[in-house]
């Protein structure tokens, strides 16, 4: 789950395509109410389905996620009956100081019975420099990544979810017909990319190319937090197969929507276009709009392969 505002719990309950049961992990993209206030009492509904005490539930998020949910949940009962087992991990952003994070360190609430979290500053997730980019958690064969986005005077990133390439599935009819090669160790070193030299009396070589499908390439989806200015992500967003941006007024609006941290539909898609998207999703719009024909339409005059995404639909990657 991208973002937690307040409702999106009783969204999620009413919501037929996912199961509530099934999630883990968590990702805040920044710190405004609308983005994060949802998060308590999400955690309080996903710690009573079914839960045991090896359920685990990771919350990733900027500096500050921590002690909001310390105190917002650490002031109730309630929390004395949560079973899953709850570990935060935080961001720190590009232009906070050192004294800053041993302060907050130092001043954290208690941890909640629950958490599972480690109050170390080695344990907080900082930028690699040599990449512009937080590597922040690897689930399953996806990584997920994320970038400082600019959004008015607070911290805020996208999150990039690569898919790990595949590799392609190797021809063992044509070695056991043509080479007399069965299953073995020598499979593993074909499938890994590397070529091999036949035991026998003309050192045969076996081209990795020649018996294995091609590569398949992992997908790649982006999703950003709210933006007037993504461009720092591109470096990781290049080339996805998916780009969630937010899309909060018509382009008529621009400056004023601007001025508030935020995109309008042509922003969207030319950063789409910018980054080589396969495809477009606009979200985030005003609640002024009834309906989103014309955002989607101006995004699309500039970016063809756009949607607009509604509440509970759905997309493929």
């Amino acid at each position: 789950m991208f973002d937690c505002g307040e409702g999106t719990t009783r969204q999620l309950i009413i919501c037929n395509n996912v199961s509530p049961r099934n999630l883990r992990h968590i990702f805040i993209t920044h710190l405004h109410s609308d983005h994060y206030f949802g998060v308590p009492n999400m955690l309080y509904f996903l710690s009573s389905q079914d839960c045991d005490f090896d359920k685990t539930i990771h919350l990733y998020g900027p500096l500050g996620i921590k002690k909001y949910i310390r105190n917002a949940l650490g002031s109730t009962h309630n929390s004395q009956k949560m079973m899953a087992n709850l570990i935060i991990k935080e961001l720190v952003g590009p232009r906070t100081s050192k004294e800053h994070v041993q302060s907050y360190m130092k001043h954290l609430p208690r941890k909640l019975p629950f958490e599972n979290s480690k109050d170390n500053i080695k344990d907080l997730i900082y930028r690699d420099e040599s990449m512009s980019c937080y590597n922040v958690t690897t689930i399953g064969n996806n990584v997920i990544q994320a970038a400082e986005i600019d959004h008015l005077r607070a911290f805020c990133v996208g999150y990039v979810i690569k898919e790990e390439d595949r590799r392609g599935a190797i021809n063992a009819e044509l070695l056991q017909s043509k080479y007399n090669l069965k299953p073995g160790k020598e499979y593993g070193l074909l499938k890994s990319g590397q070529d091999i030299v036949l035991d026998d009396a003309n050192k045969t070589i076996i081209r990795s190319s020649e018996v294995c499908e091609p590569t398949v390439e992992g997908k790649k989806l982006v999703i950003l937090g709210d933006t007037s200015n993504p461009y720092n992500i591109s470096g990781i967003a290049r080339n996805c197969d998916m780009l969630v941006h937010e899309s909060t007024f018509e382009d008529e609006m621009k400056d004023e929507c601007i001025s508030r941290g935020h995109s309008t539909p042509t922003m969207a898609a030319r950063f789409a276009r910018d980054v080589n998207a396969k495809k477009l999703i606009i979200t985030h719009f005003s609640n002024r709009y009834k309906d989103t024909q014309k955002l989607l339409g101006q995004a699309r005059r500039t970016f063809n392969n756009t949607e607009a995404a509604n509440d509970f639909d759905l997309f493929d990657v």
